[in-house]
């Protein structure tokens, strides 16, 4: 039923509206794993403890929409994590006052608005290892 209801949604609306969501969202690096043995709800309460810590330093006042981390667990690194904030002005404010990060004792925590993989392959300004 939904695969004929989606053939049905023409694919502009389908991309309309994820555009609209990638245009207030901001993916945030640097934000430590929870600990291991943890149950999955207990490691997404603690996920969404270090967002608010991060929203607090960068002065949004907002509840995010959705928040998840992105790709595959890695011991080396911590996962990239995807924050879709509800408009485009607490979306402008979070990225102007990035900066304010580092005085908030967030030294290895950096932020950036969300892109597509096009966008990703062509941007001077990512790291390496969050290019595809």
């Amino acid at each position: 039923m939904l695969i004929a209801l989606s053939k049905k949604i023409p694919m502009e609306f389908a991309d309309l509206i994820e555009g609209d969501k990638r245009s207030r969202s901001i993916v945030i690096s640097g934000l430590e794993e929870g600990q291991d043995g943890l149950r999955p709800s207990a490691r997404h309460r603690d996920l969404e403890d270090k967002v608010a810590n991060v929203l607090d330093a960068v002065d949004v006042e907002c509840r995010p929409i959705e928040i998840y981390r992105m790709g595959k667990p890695n011991s080396k690194l911590p996962r990239l994590v995807k924050v879709v904030l509800p408009s485009r002005a607490h979306w402008r404010r979070a990225l102007a006052n990035a900066r304010l990060l580092r005085d908030a004792g967030l030294p290895k925590v950096f932020m950036r608005r969300s892109m597509t993989e096009d966008e990703r392959k062509f941007c001077p300004c990512l790291p390496f290892a969050e290019r595809p």
